[in-house]
């Protein structure tokens, strides 16, 4: 099947199987690897994305549920080589995600769940 989706700005059309993951379409068919797969049940934190500014897993968020909306991953987060504070839009509490993870917890508990934890902090729901 087709979906049409917009990724980090920039709409795309992908062929994807029907009922696949959104984890799978991001790091398989457009090579976005910073959501990682962890758990499989969404719990861990390693492959959190925002689709239409709310943070979902995405290893348990099939692709048809992601048609037309409007996806950022962690890659999204980063110019060149600096994160940015947030997309536009977003209101100032969703800024600065990663520095404010380690304010609050000094560290992630793994690299893994990293990207995942700060597309959590810039949920806006």
């Amino acid at each position: 099947m087709s979906i049409h989706v917009t990724v980090n700005g920039q709409a795309r059309d992908v062929d994807v199987p029907p009922g696949s993951s959104l984890l799978s379409l991001l790091r398989d068919d457009l090579g976005l690897t910073g959501a990682h797969y962890g758990c499989g049940h969404g719990a861990c934190g390693a492959c959190y994305v925002l689709v239409d500014r709310k943070a979902v897993p995405a290893c348990v968020t099939v692709v048809e549920h992601a048609a037309g909306k409007e996806i950022v991953t962690i890659e999204g987060l980063a110019r060149g080589e600096v994160l940015h504070p947030g997309p536009a839009g977003f209101p100032r509490r969703g800024r600065h995600a990663v520095r404010r993870l380690h304010q609050r917890h000094g560290h992630f508990r793994c690299g893994a769940a990293g990207a995942g934890a700060a597309g959590g902090e810039l949920d806006t729901a």
